[in-house]
């Protein structure tokens, strides 16, 4: 398996998936960053000494002199420096290939969660304004010179049936709304599952 081994086609799914939540969780991210600067400056203080000492054994060890194991060892750290920068790139190319596969749900899912909570601000309006607004047609009616014998025959709307198509309709939309944000928070693996509620991903 490769550095970046989230990358690698033989990584398991489920270490694929902790990799990339460790990404996203911003206390790892934070933690990480302070090991980061806890280790520049321990070395900052105190390499050159560490850095000594490390060469004087491998020398030894080596048969090498101590300036060419110094060398040696920066031309290590270049090329891991290096291999970073590479493995930064693939991460960065990597998400944009994701975010290219499922580009047509992610337009989906943005639009859901821009417009959803109008749509549910309007439904819930006339949910809180079935009573009154039958009242107000049967007033209308009656107005019309109809009697409630014709009201009743005629209907009055919005019905009972309207009403409950709007709860079923604003229920639908939190559940897309649900759906959409658990999407877009997979990132960048994308799980289409959770759009339908049909995820597999392990936990």
């Amino acid at each position: 398996m490769k550095f970046m081994f989230p990358l690698d086609d033989d990584c398991p799914a489920n270490l694929r998936k902790a990799f990339f939540d460790a990404i996203d969780n911003s206390t790892v991210r934070t933690l990480a960053d302070e090991v980061a600067r806890t280790s520049a400056a321990l070395f900052g203080e105190h390499g050159r000494l560490a850095e000594i000492r490390q060469a004087v054994l491998l020398a030894e060890a080596t048969g090498n002199c101590v300036i060419e194991t110094l060398r040696a060892r920066i031309d290590d750290l270049q090329q891991q420096r290096e291999g970073m920068q590479r493995a930064v790139a693939d991460l960065q190319r990597f998400a944009t290939e994701q975010r290219e596969r499922v580009k047509n749900d992610l337009n989906s899912c943005t639009a859901l969660l821009i417009g959803g909570p109008s749509r549910i601000d309007s439904l819930r309006a006339k949910v809180r304004n079935y009573a009154q607004s039958r009242e107000t047609m049967v007033t209308k009616l009656r107005g019309a010179g109809l009697s409630d014998d014709d009201i009743r025959r005629t209907g009055v709307k919005p019905t009972p049936d309207d009403l409950a198509a709007w709860h079923r309709e604003i229920a639908d939309i939190e559940l897309g709304m649900r759906r959409a944000a658990a999407f877009v928070a997979s990132g960048p693996l994308y799980d289409v599952g959770l759009l339908s509620g049909d995820s597999h991903v392990a936990k």
